[in-house]
């Protein structure tokens, strides 16, 4: 029988590239999801996978003895995730299997950040002040008891990709914060019930960064530190990333110690981590952690600068194979996403060109999808990929890429 690795759900863009990177090393590929979402995969997608078991991520419970079963007559070596909502899960079968995985009693401190807080203030983790909360009143009591001054972030406890996050100047703007921060009771596509406990956070000045990790048997191997850009104003949206960051060699000395000491007191163990973290005046300090692949298309730019397949090392460390996390070259890359505030029906792009180093144009929606939601300020229509010799040409290049390119919506 073929080895195999499980991968639970195949729902962020990174979960395509941990399949093609498991086909790649002779592993067949089972998928662990509902069916009523794999009903809504692409057929190319489910092609891909050797076998299917449904679920219901609802009962964790039931679903760890559902996939224990068929892990044992499946021959699974592995467990992997591509939804990061499913990492605790995923962390809990792989203990019950005896696979390589995570420390399974601090299976939730990756994806609750209520519960990351606490180990990060446990273990002196550079991290931000923070206070949990349940109603407003309760948030408001912690704010004027003085430890959190103005500005202040407000955030769900177990929501992801900045969904419910705002950033506030004032005690008048907590309330419309709050409830933003509790909009969300239950994940999407799935419904596993979310922790509704809202936090408030010290807010950290610097630039963001985010660092990538492959983690075997307790060490680090950091691939590559990763800048990050948002928009400004209360309510921060990625608007792309390079790699690698351009960092002093002491500061970088000192974001990987501080991402050790994160990765470390949560339990990291086998797999892969995307930190996220400001350089501060005060050094660095972690803002949250997934036990995860990075969203936004980040493992590819990571390769295409480095050479290094993320995805490749994830599925190594989860069989128990030391991964290859060998630099192949010293280049450049970067990401920036095509966004627009307007809604209307998409009918396409203008002006995207391919040119010497643009690696990729790609477009999310298809003619005719309806463009904007509730929830964000900016609804991402694509991304540009380019890749240079430097992180300051792969700016400049993607930045004049982004410039010439117009999202055509209709009304």
């Amino acid at each position: 029988m073929t080895r195999g690795v499980l991968l639970f759900g195949a729902e962020s863009s990174a979960a395509e590239d941990v399949v093609d990177a498991a086909r790649d090393l002779g592993l067949s590929v089972h998928l662990a999801t509902h069916a009523e979402v794999y009903d809504g995969y692409a057929d190319v997608l489910k092609r891909k996978f050797t076998g299917t078991v449904f679920t219901d991520f609802r009962s964790p419970q039931k679903a760890l003895e559902d996939l224990e079963l068929y892990c044992t007559t499946q021959g699974i070596s592995g467990v992997v995730v591509g939804w990061e909502f499913l990492s605790p899960l995923a962390t809990r079968l792989a203990a019950r299997l005896e696979l390589p995985g995570h420390d399974v009693d601090r299976a939730d401190a990756v994806r609750n950040k209520r519960t990351m807080a606490e180990l990060f203030g446990k273990y002196a983790v550079p991290s931000p002040l923070c206070a949990a909360a349940t109603s407003v009143e309760a948030a408001a009591a912690s704010i004027r008891a003085g430890a959190l001054t103005f500005p202040l972030v407000v955030k769900p406890a177990e929501n992801a990709g900045s969904v419910g996050v705002a950033v506030i100047d004032s005690l008048d703007e907590l309330p419309e914060a709050f409830e933003r921060a509790r909009q969300w009771t239950h994940e999407f596509p799935y419904g596993i019930p979310l922790d509704t406990t809202v936090l408030v956070q010290e807010y950290l000045e610097g630039p963001e960064f985010s660092i990538e990790t492959v983690a075997f048997e307790g060490s680090f191997d950091h691939l590559a530190i990763t800048q990050k850009f948002t928009t400004g104003g209360g309510i921060c949206e990625e608007t792309g990333h390079t790699v690698p960051a351009q960092l002093d060699a002491a500061t970088r000395i000192s974001v990987l110690e501080v991402v050790e000491q994160g990765l470390t007191a949560l339990g990291v163990r086998n797999g892969v981590a995307h930190t996220e973290l400001k350089v501060t005046p005060d050094g660095p300090r972690i803002i949250e952690v997934g036990a995860r692949p990075p969203g936004g298309h980040i493992m590819k730019v990571v390769e295409h600068a480095t050479g290094i397949s993320e995805a490749r090392g994830y599925v190594q460390a989860a069989i128990g194979h030391r991964p290859d996390t060998r630099p192949l070259r010293a280049g450049a890359a970067a990401i920036r996403f095509l966004s627009t505030s307007k809604r209307g029906v998409f009918s396409g792009l203008s002006g995207a060109h391919p040119g010497k180093g643009v690696v990729a144009v790609q477009s999310y929606p298809a003619p005719g999808d309806r463009i904007g939601n509730d929830y964000e300020r900016f609804t991402r229509i694509g991304h540009v990929i380019v890749k240079a010799g430097t992180p300051a040409l792969a700016n400049q290049l993607a930045d004049d890429v982004v410039a010439g390119i117009s999202i055509d919506l209709e009304n």
